[in-house]
């Protein structure tokens, strides 16, 4: 994460090794103990950071698999993250993929209500179409 931190040039194979160990998730996720969590919050902090600035850099716009990749692996982390489910959907309707969009988006509002125990504002078009 630290040779990748300053995104002046990403190699494609430390973006694939971020990326492969991005996918799991949260790290430790079954160890609860005060003592660490501490560490779980910063690598979570930090690798939301970095995937988001990925995500939104100019030298992955025209990439829409990866950019779908990325928030996945936003998304693994925080389920609620909605630039990383706009991204993703915008990616997918670019590519064609209408249905996994609109899955996508509905399984977010699903999450959103189930967490926030109230209903998403937008509907798939606003959402999307949000700048």
């Amino acid at each position: 994460m630290q040779k990748m931190a300053p995104l002046d040039v990403v190699y494609k194979e430390d973006l694939e090794k971020l990326l492969s160990l991005a996918s799991f998730g949260q790290l430790l996720p079954n160890m609860q103990f005060d003592w660490v969590d501490s560490f779980k919050a910063d690598y979570s902090d930090s690798m939301i950071d970095l995937l988001s600035r990925l995500r939104d850099s100019k030298q992955f716009v025209g990439n829409d698999n990866l950019r779908i990749q990325i928030s996945n692996c936003i998304l693994r982390f925080d389920s609620l993250d909605e630039e990383s489910v706009r991204v993703k959907c915008r990616a997918l309707v670019d590519l064609k993929r209408m249905g996994m969009a609109y899955t996508a988006f509905d399984q977010f509002t699903k999450e959103y209500k189930l967490i926030l125990n109230e209903d998403f504002k937008y509907s798939f078009e606003q959402f999307i179409s949000e700048v």
